[in-house]
């Protein structure tokens, strides 16, 4: 059930009203993140391409600062970091 602090994420209705748990345990829920991607693994397995729009940053801190966790892979993004890289935001810290 999709909270109602999700339900104008496309994420979030994608989840809850077309991708069910027994889709994504057999495996038949694939990722892609480019349309040509996805379009092309939809046709080689006579299946169907959902694009979908991505969150805005703004909206997903909106809900962190609310406590709102996010729906699963509504965050997923690439490139991601590579293992072992440490990132520091300084705009926190105070001058000094």
């Amino acid at each position: 059930m999709a909270r109602a602090e999700w339900q104008d994420l496309d994420v979030a209705l994608a989840d809850s009203g077309l991708i069910t748990d027994r889709w994504a345990a057999t495996g038949s829920v694939l990722l892609r993140h480019a349309v040509s991607a996805a379009v092309a693994t939809a046709r080689q397995h006579n299946g169907v391409a959902v694009l979908l729009r991505p969150t805005r940053a703004a909206t997903i801190l909106d809900l962190a600062a609310r406590g709102v966790l996010m729906p699963r892979k509504s965050t997923f993004f690439v490139p991601k970091p590579r293992t072992g890289l440490l990132m520091r935001c300084f705009a926190d810290e105070p001058d000094g």
